[in-house]
């Protein structure tokens, strides 16, 4: 077993199907199947389990997908130290970013990380807020940027502030430009999973307010709730971020919500195991300052602009 034949393996194991994996890596599938078949046969375990739609991990394929992340990882930091200059961050730094965040963060960031940082590449690892601090604990990120409310203490830097808004269908009729928490509670709410993701936050006000909401569905996808709600099959509640696209273009409405304001913060959290690390600080630092021109600028609203009297 080699480098090339532990990265192939580690690259079906996050893709979860050689298909995939072989289009990530560029690597023809056929190819990428026989080296993994080898690695089985020096092994004498099988390390996947092939189904319909994908391939799973078995347990010793669990194993050795621990034991092989800590080998590329010690790899990849003697590479980074031999090939480093004084004063120029070289390396891979891993970085989880909110579906909503995304959106308006990662091409700015990418161009500002080539631009300024041009010996650091960035791996962009996109989930909700729940599963992002989940494997920042577990070290398979170096940074990312959460969600949390806007009265929570903590000592993350804060990137932006998202005050939270009613999505509604585009035919949806409201007499006021904006709406209540009373008033959503009379609708079916479908809602991101998670903690600290939109439904956390509303159920903990709601909760603290005697007021019951109704949440019809929890999806865990972004795309799958802007598409229900476009189609007139219940509303949400989002950040500007993540819906900003779809209400230019007229496919949504969004209505601040009051009574009360509900706002969260996104903030930048770091692992502790690469806290010290030369590349993980720079992109850090980048993250912060590419953040602040976006809110200075206005691509990073913290309201709807015009309170939402387009449509």
């Amino acid at each position: 077993m080699d480098i090339r034949q532990l990265r192939y393996f580690v690259g079906v194991a996050e893709a979860a199907s050689f298909s995939r994996a072989a289009l990530r890596m560029n690597v023809a599938q056929s190819a990428l199947s026989l080296h993994i078949r080898r690695i089985e046969e020096d092994l004498g375990v099988d390390l996947f389990i092939r189904e319909p739609k994908g391939v799973r991990l078995t347990s010793a394929g669990v194993k050795l997908l621990d034991h092989a992340n800590i080998i590329l990882r010690q790899l990849a930091l003697a590479q980074d130290e031999l090939k480093a200059d004084r004063g120029m961050p070289a390396g891979t730094v891993a970085i989880g970013v909110p579906s909503g965040a995304s959106r308006i963060l990662v091409n700015p960031l990418l161009e500002a990380v080539h631009s300024n940082l041009p010996r650091v590449t960035i791996r962009i690892v996109e989930a909700m807020t729940g599963y992002l601090r989940d494997w920042l604990s577990m070290g398979r990120l170096h940074m990312a940027v959460t969600y949390a409310r806007s009265d929570a203490e903590g000592a993350e830097p804060i990137l932006a502030q998202e005050d939270l808004h009613l999505v509604t269908p585009t035919n949806f009729e409201h007499p006021a430009a904006t709406i209540t928490l009373d008033e959503i509670a009379k609708l079916p709410l479908l809602l991101p999973t998670g903690s600290h993701s939109p439904a956390s936050i509303i159920g903990e006000v709601a909760h603290s307010l005697g007021v019951t909401i109704k949440i019809e569905l929890e999806i865990d996808s972004l795309w799958s709730i802007l598409d229900q709600v476009a189609n007139g099959h219940g509303f949400s509640i989002l950040a500007p971020s993540a819906f900003l696209p779809e209400w230019s273009a007229g496919r949504v409405r969004g209505l601040p919500i009051v009574q009360p304001i509900i706002s969260r913060t996104a903030r930048l959290t770091v692992a502790h195991k690469f806290a010290d690390d030369a590349a993980t600080q720079a992109v850090a630092r980048q993250i912060a300052q590419t953040c602040s021109q976006l809110v200075q600028s206005g691509d990073w609203p913290r309201r709807l602009p015009n309170n939402d009297r387009r449509g």
